[in-house]
């Protein structure tokens, strides 16, 4: 299993990657710290659950995600599910918004998101859950660039 955007306790994505952990399946996991750093929540020293194989991975980067599945089938044999929880956070309305936040949150929320689903689809994976946003629940006037871009999902 692969599962991105693993990188806080308190995220979806930590839960998930421990939950398969513990029902059995090796598990694969993402994050990057550098973006999280950033973020009011900051980064974490150990940003993964024990007996998670765990990589820092810039999905910004156009060939990450392809990397991330080739290692991961060249670790395992083959690619049981990926699970793509990543997100590029962004604050800021409608003033703060720039062409630059709108470039970067949609090539890690969209863009890389639709690569991992291409790459892991080339390697015959069976299964493939999407995290979008739960922006149809309430308004993000103040994370525009986020909420276009997982929407965009």
């Amino acid at each position: 299993m692969l599962v991105t955007g693993v990188s806080r306790r308190s995220g979806i994505a930590w839960s998930i990657a421990e939950y398969l952990r513990d029902v059995g399946w090796a598990v694969d996991a993402t994050g990057w710290p550098a973006h999280d750093a950033e973020q009011p929540w900051g980064a974490e020293a150990a940003p993964h659950p024990g007996g998670v194989s765990w990589e820092a991975a810039d999905l910004e980067a156009p060939g990450t995600a392809e990397g991330l599945v080739t290692a991961h089938v060249a670790r395992h044999g083959e690619i049981h599910a990926l699970v793509a929880v990543h997100a590029r956070s962004a604050s800021g309305g409608l003033g703060a918004l720039t062409a630059a936040e709108l470039d970067r949150s949609y090539a890690v929320n969209a863009r890389a998101t639709l690569l991992l689903v291409q790459a892991a689809a080339r390697a015959g994976v069976r299964r493939v859950v999407l995290f979008t946003t739960g922006v149809h629940h309430e308004a993000m006037a103040g994370e525009l660039a986020y909420a276009a871009s997982k929407a965009a999902v």
